[in-house]
């Protein structure tokens, strides 16, 4: 089903009714309601929309009681007439969902991992406004429009453009807030298999640095000595799983999750990762984009309590380069 087909169901069968474009729904707050704040009371009431998403559209002006606009703070009283009119989904910002091919690598009601390619954007952004991974699982889960937030739909956490592997995403939002408390808490366990220039001289290492956006270029980040105002807490684990000619093949775990973390901790101790124009050598021309794959992830499920591990196999041009460094 196309995401608006699902939506115009969904509003069918919560009897939304739409007039002039646009879709309007109508409640009155009974008495076990009372005293209530509006965002909750509609959370309840439309299950489908995530609070913050309802909380935007109270902010907005489009949710009115008794006929006079109020914030998501309003508290309610026995009777009141509350109106949500929801914009229609052809607005410039809409996400639409778009027929491009992924893995799913485990799915279910709350939450599906999939296994990103190399490439792919993960959600809009300027110079990627569609062809992004959430305009693809918006195609197959088109639920996910109403989880998290308007722009990034269902995102919990991300991967740069040209790292593949698994990548989870939530359908509802029970999922969603449970999975960025499991983020926040650094209790999903994420794991990636690097490709480096060099050998290592410590096999099993850590690397602690803090990392920042680099002052001298804005599309790079860098290491500072001391946690700052413009530096995060960043910490790397790292193993040494097989060793080539002038290079090494690593398991690499993270404990925080800074932007390019992987990356510029791997170049910070010299040993860049192949493949990676923006921090190692433009020269790299054995691979196409930077040797670096999300392998796997393990979490605890939000709902079942049931531990869940998921791996997503070695894309095929990171095997080639592999391959190459063995026989060399």
């Amino acid at each position: 089903m196309s995401f608006s087909a699902y939506f115009h169901c969904y509003c069918r069968s919560e009897h939304l009714y739409s007039t002039q474009g646009e879709i309007i729904e109508i409640f009155i707050v009974e008495k076990l309601e009372r005293g209530k704040r509006l965002d909750k009371f509609l959370s309840e009431r439309l299950p489908a929309l995530s609070r913050s998403v309802l909380a935007k559209f109270a902010e907005e002006g489009l949710v009115k009681v008794d006929g006079r606009a109020e914030g998501k703070n309003f508290r309610l009283k026995e009777g009141h007439k509350v109106e949500l009119e929801l914009p229609t989904l052809e607005s410039d910002d809409s996400i639409l969902p778009e027929a491009i091919d992924f893995e799913i690598l485990y799915e279910d009601s709350d939450i599906a991992i999939v296994n990103k390619s190399a490439g792919l954007c993960v959600h809009p952004a300027p110079g990627h406004r569609s062809g992004t991974l959430v305009n693809a699982m918006l195609s197959k889960y088109p639920q996910m429009a109403f989880v998290g937030s308007v722009k990034r739909p269902g995102v919990v956490h991300r991967l740069d453009l040209d790292t593949s592997g698994a990548i989870i995403f939530a359908l509802t939002p029970f999922a969603y807030s449970n999975l960025v408390g499991l983020i926040k808490a650094r209790e999903i366990k994420r794991e990636y298999k690097a490709v480096v220039h060099g050998i290592l001289p410590q096999k099993h290492a850590t690397i602690n640095m803090p990392i920042g956006r680099d002052p001298a270029m804005r599309r790079r980040f860098t290491i500072f000595p001391s946690v700052s105002s413009i530096s995060k807490r960043a910490i790397t684990h790292y193993d040494v799983i097989e060793e080539y000619d002038h290079a090494s093949l690593l398991s690499v775990k993270l404990e925080t999750g800074r932007t390019h973390q992987i990356r510029v901790h791997l170049n910070s101790i010299g040993h860049p990762v192949y493949g990676d124009k923006l921090y190692g050598s433009k020269k790299d021309t054995i691979i196409e984009r930077h040797a670096l794959h999300a392998e796997k992830l393990e979490l605890v499920h939000p709902r079942s309590g049931k531990q869940i591990t998921v791996e997503a196999p070695m894309p095929e041009d990171m095997n080639e380069l592999i391959t190459i460094l063995r026989n060399r």
